[in-house]
C-alpha cells in the first residue's frame, strides 16, 4: 500500500473516531443539560409554597400531615367496608340510613381526621414520600372514612342538626383537597371517591340546612376550589418523582448533592449503567422523555375535549419512539386529568346547589346552568323542587332533588 494510502485510511479512521466521540459527546451533553433541568425543577417546586387560604376562621397549628397522618392509622380499628355502605343506603338518595354505622368512638375520629383540613401551615415536596405501600394503606384508610363522614353527616341531618353536616362537608371537601397536596396524581382519585362517599349525605345536608349556612357552605367551598392545586403543578411533581425514579443514575454526584434529602435517596436507588451501550440508551431516553412531558404540560388547562385531542397527538408522535423501560409511559396523564376535572366538577356542583337552594332559582339561573360551559350541572323544575343532574355522562346516576327554602316560581307576568 502506498504511503498516501496509508494516510488517507490513518485520517479516515481517526474522522470516524473524532465523529463518534462527538457524537458521544453530543449524547453525554444532553442528557447532562436534562439532569441540570430536572435539578432545576425540584429546586422551584421547593420553592413554591402551596397556597393555602382558610375556608375557616378557625384554624389548627401545624400541617395536614402532621394531624392527619397518626389518626388515620387507626382506620382499622373501624369494621366498615364498602358492602355495609351499600347495604346501610349512603349510596342513594332515598335512604339515608348510614347513620346506623357509627358509635362515639366513630363520631370522634371522624371530627379529629376531617378537622386536619384546617391546618394552617402549608407543606413541601411530600410527593416525595409517597410508596406504594404507604399509598396502598392511604387508599383504605379514605375509604374507610368516607364511609363513617357520610354517615356522620346523615346523624346530624336526621338529629335535626344540618348545619353541623353541612360543615362536616365543608372539612371533607378540604381534607380530600389536601389528599391530593399530598399525594399529587395518586391522590386524584382517592379524592374523588372520598367525595362521592359522601356526596348522597352532602345533598341532603344542603337541602336541609337553614338558608344562611347554605350561603355560607359556598362561599367555603368556593374557597376550597380555589385553593385547589393547579393542573400544571400536579404534572410537574409526577414528572419530577419519575423522572427521581427512572433517571436518577444519570445525575452526577454534584447534581444529586444539592437535592433535598428525600430526593437524593429516589435518585440513589436506580444505580448508573455499567454498560456503555446501555448508558447511552438511556442518556438518548432521559431528554426524550423531557420534551414529551413539556409538550403535556403545555395542554393541560385547556378544555377537556380540546385536550384529548392534543394529548392523543402527543402520543401519537411519541409512542413509536417508546422503548421501555428507558422511556417510561408513566401515569395515564388524560385520565388524571380527567379526574381532576371530575373531582372540581363535584364540589362546584355542591357550591351552584348550596346557593340555589338559598337564593331560589329564575329561568335565566336555569338558562346559565344549562349553557354555561364551566357548570357541571344543570336543573329542570318539578313542581316546587329542583332535580339537580349532571351533565357528564359518568355522574348521571348522581342526580338528586332540592327542595328549595325560598318561593321558587317566578310571579306570572
Amino acid at each position: 500500500m502506498s504511503l498516501r494510502r496509508k494516510f488517507a485510511l490513518i485520517l479516515f479512521v481517526v474522522g470516524l473516531l473524532l465523529l463518534a466521540g462527538g457524537a458521544r459527546s453530543l449524547v453525554w451533553f444532553r442528557s447532562w443539560r436534562s439532569a441540570e433541568a430536572l435539578v432545576d425543577d425540584v429546586e422551584a417546586l421547593s420553592r413554591e409554597i402551596p397556597r393555602r387560604t382558610p375556608y375557616l376562621v378557625e384554624t389548627i397549628p401545624g400541617t395536614f400531615s402532621q394531624c392527619a397522618l397518626p389518626l388515620l392509622g387507626q382506620a382499622g380499628s373501624f369494621d366498615v367496608t364498602r358492602d355495609a355502605l351499600e347495604k346501610a343506603g349512603c349510596d342513594s338518595e332515598a335512604k339515608p340510613a348510614c347513620a346506623g354505622l357509627l358509635d362515639g368512638k366513630a363520631r370522634a375520629w371522624v371530627q379529629s381526621v376531617t378537622q386536619c383540613a384546617r391546618a394552617a401551615d402549608p407543606e413541601l415536596m411530600t410527593f416525595l414520600e409517597s410508596t406504594p405501600d404507604s399509598l396502598a394503606s392511604l387508599k383504605q384508610q379514605v375509604q374507610t372514612l368516607a364511609v363513617l363522614a357520610a354517615g356522620d353527616i346523615d346523624r346530624r341531618v336526621t338529629e335535626g342538626k344540618p348545619a353541623e353536616g353541612l360543615v362536616l362537608c365543608a372539612d371533607t371537601a378540604a381534607f380530600a383537597k389536601d389528599v391530593v397536596y399530598r399525594e399529587q396524581l395518586e391522590g386524584l382519585p382517592l379524592a374523588r371517591g372520598l367525595m362521592l362517599g359522601v356526596w348522597w349525605a352532602c345533598t341532603r345536608a344542603i337541602d336541609a340546612a337553614p338558608v344562611e349556612r347554605k350561603r355560607r357552605y359556598a362561599r367555603q367551598s368556593e374557597i376550597i376550589r380555589w385553593g385547589f392545586p393547579p393542573r400544571v403543578r400536579l404534572l410537574r411533581e409526577a414528572a419530577v418523582r419519575l423522572q427521581l425514579d427512572v433517571y436518577g443514575g444519570l445525575l452526577s454526584e454534584g447534581q444529586k448533592s444539592v437535592l433535598p434529602a428525600r430526593a437524593q435517596v429516589l435518585a440513589n436507588q436506580r444505580p448508573p449503567e455499567q454498560s456503555p451501550a446501555s448508558r447511552i440508551q438511556w442518556q438518548l431516553a432521559f431528554p426524550f422523555w423531557q420534551k414529551m412531558m413539556r409538550s403535556t404540560l403545555d395542554v393541560a388547562n385547556e378544555l377537556p375535549a380540546v385536550r384529548r385531542v392534543y394529548l392523543g397527538e402527543i402520543e401519537d408522535i411519541f409512542r413509536p419512539y417508546a422503548d421501555p423501560p428507558t422511556l417510561p409511559k408513566g401515569p395515564d396523564f388524560e385520565i388524571a386529568l380527567s379526574q381532576y376535572d371530575q373531582f372540581n366538577a363535584l364540589l362546584q356542583a355542591l357550591d351552584i346547589a348550596a346557593m340555589i337552594d338559598a337564593e331560589g332559582w329564575s329561568k335565566e339561573v336555569l338558562l346559565g346552568l344549562r349553557t354555561g360551559v364551566q357548570k357541571p350541572i344543570e336543573a329542570q323544575p318539578q313542581g316546587d323542587d329542583l332535580i339537580v343532574s349532571f351533565k357528564e355522562a359518568a355522574f348521571k346516576p348522581y342526580s338528586f332533588t332540592l327542595h328549595p327554602d325560598p318561593p321558587t316560581v317566578p310571579a306570572a307576568q
